[in-house]
């Protein structure tokens, strides 16, 4: 198959046959209603968002046995659904006025809502504590893009403020907090990355040196930052848990003018894996016309592999086993990443 073609999933009756099923031929998602695919439950499942009747509804799909199962209803719009690390759980965000939203905590294996809190609020950021998933720090921006972090343990029925200096931060570990110092006043491209024990809420202490971006995976903190010697290329570093390095490769870089581009990413610490979008050249976003590369980067084998050519950079969601990955802006095609062969998952 001719690298970055996308190929049409073959609809076929529900439900499948057990052979068809090992086969692992793949039964497309309805169109009808259809919004947007939001993660992995498994290796086989995934959960999406559809409308149906005037209502916004959440159900988990098997990609190959087309079996659907809904978990979630309401006449209130869904802005944002987010899977728990394990998979089991997942947060539903609903906005029945402007200013205000709801946050559910829903399980998944038998639906229902675990637990509800309405949060004055013009958008929310969430992370899931993957150590403690009764835990999670969420951010109420104001239509100003002021903000208020909260600790929400939702077993405890306890919604907490605290003393943040940044509004996007990341656990580090069950009671740890990592964010990027940026300075308010000035320009800067890069911000040294801070840590925060929310047990002693001890002043916040610094990691790294500057970077672009960081993110965290497990016990993997990866963090990007600008080449000393060359500008136009990123550096992408990986440490363990103990901040020992693991190893490291550069890219070219993209200008947005004011700041960096970052491309699609998505980290697996199971297989210890990055897959990325990497650009062919460095240049400016305006003018960049060459696509990019989806690339996957064992960080601790140091080795990179090109998985397919000439794609857009869109979000990429790879699953738990690291084989298969949901990409597009509603994560609405499937690569395979051992065949490179491209899948769009909603019937057309």
């Amino acid at each position: 198959m001719e690298k970055g073609k996308v190929e049409e999933a073959t609809p076929t009756e529900l439900p499948q046959p057990h052979n068809e099923i090992n086969a692992k031929k793949i039964t497309p998602i309805p169109t009808e209603g259809f919004d947007k695919i939001v993660g992995w439950q498994d290796e086989q499942s995934i959960i999406f968002l559809y409308e149906e009747d005037s209502k916004a509804i959440i159900a988990s799909y098997n990609l190959y046995s087309g079996q659907q199962k809904e978990l979630y209803s309401t006449e209130d719009p869904v802005t944002d659904v987010i899977l728990s690390p394990n998979g089991k759980m997942i947060l539903a965000i609903t906005s029945p006025y402007t200013y205000r939203a709801t946050v559910h905590v829903i399980s998944i294996q038998e639906p229902k809502i675990l637990y509800s809190q309405d949060i004055d609020s013009f958008q929310l950021n969430v992370e899931w504590n993957r150590w403690d998933e009764s835990s999670i720090l969420i951010t109420a921006f104001d239509q100003n893009w002021g903000f208020k972090v909260f600790l929400l343990n939702w077993n405890g029925r306890r919604l907490e403020p605290i003393d943040a200096p940044q509004p996007f931060l990341k656990w580090q570990s069950k009671s740890s907090l990592l964010a990027q110092d940026w300075d308010r006043n000035g320009q800067s491209l890069e911000a040294p990355i801070m840590s925060l024990d929310i047990r002693k809420m001890t002043e916040w202490k610094q990691v790294t040196p500057a970077a672009i971006h960081f993110d965290v995976f497990g016990k993997i903190l990866m963090t990007i930052t600008e080449s000393s010697t060359d500008s136009d290329r990123a550096i992408y570093q990986f440490y363990d848990g103990d901040m020992k390095k693991l190893s490291s490769f550069t890219a070219p870089q993209i200008s947005q003018y004011s700041d960096w581009l970052v491309p699609y990413y998505d980290l697996n610490d199971q297989t210890n894996e990055l897959l990325t979008f990497v650009p062919y050249k460095s240049g400016v976003i305006d003018e960049y016309t060459e696509g990019f590369q989806l690339m996957k980067y064992s960080f601790d084998q140091g080795k990179q592999t090109i998985v397919v050519d000439h794609l857009d950079n869109e979000p990429l969601k790879c699953s738990p086993d690291g084989t298969k990955c949901l990409y597009g802006f509603q994560l609405e095609k499937l690569i395979d990443i051992k065949t490179n062969k491209i899948t769009n998952l909603v019937q057309q």
